[in-house]
């Protein structure tokens, strides 16, 4: 991906060139999140072409949580598994009570939206499921009737249906729960799934 990039930089866009070296840089390393914040590079108010790498912030995000996230795992297994989905859920309530309390110290929205310590509720919420549900576990007097299940998980889509049209990304509310929200509902149809 870089490589095309820069190729199709370097022919079409030579104007892009010295801002590519450091994207492409901050990129490479799969730091591309925090180089964002740090020169202020707004997700929501791009005026223009935004920059050819600025979508990679995501895969910063993951990979920088898939470098901590097996050291924690060997850690929580280690435990029980109802005080490992303990620990992991008050992880996920940490990170995202850090999105909060950040928003509200006025964080800027780019802050909230790009770091790595607000964003990691999602993939906690989701590590949180992985330890409480295992279905296939299950005894059969435990397991959740398949009519609840779906019910459960038609809810829990159509919420997230319902944010995809009228959640703007401009809600403050997105920031002081949203996400973790729609984290939840999204753990909830995975689980029905």
């Amino acid at each position: 991906l870089l490589a095309g990039i820069l190729t199709y930089a370097a022919l079409f866009l030579t104007d892009e060139l010295d801002r590519l070296r450091e994207t492409g840089a901050a990129v490479f390393f799969y730091v591309t999140n925090w180089y964002l914040i740090i020169d202020q590079v707004s997700y929501f108010e791009n005026f223009g072409r935004p920059l050819l790498l600025q979508h990679l912030w995501s895969l910063a995000v993951e990979e920088q949580f898939y470098l901590v996230w097996p050291l924690l795992f060997v850690l929580l297994t280690r435990l029980p598994r109802a005080k490992a989905f303990l620990v992991v859920g008050l992880m996920a309530g940490t990170s995202s009570g850090l999105m909060a309390l950040l928003a509200g110290a006025g964080a800027s929205s780019d802050r909230l939206y790009y770091g790595t310590d607000t964003r990691a509720a999602g993939f906690l919420i989701g590590c949180a499921l992985a330890f409480a549900w295992r279905p296939y576990l299950a005894a059969p007097r435990r397991r959740l009737p398949a009519v609840a299940s779906d019910a459960v998980g038609l809810a829990a889509l159509s919420g997230l249906g319902a944010c995809v049209l009228l959640v703007r990304e401009d809600a403050p509310y997105l920031y002081y729960g949203g996400f973790a929200g729609v984290s939840l509902l999204t753990a909830l149809t995975i689980m029905a799934a």
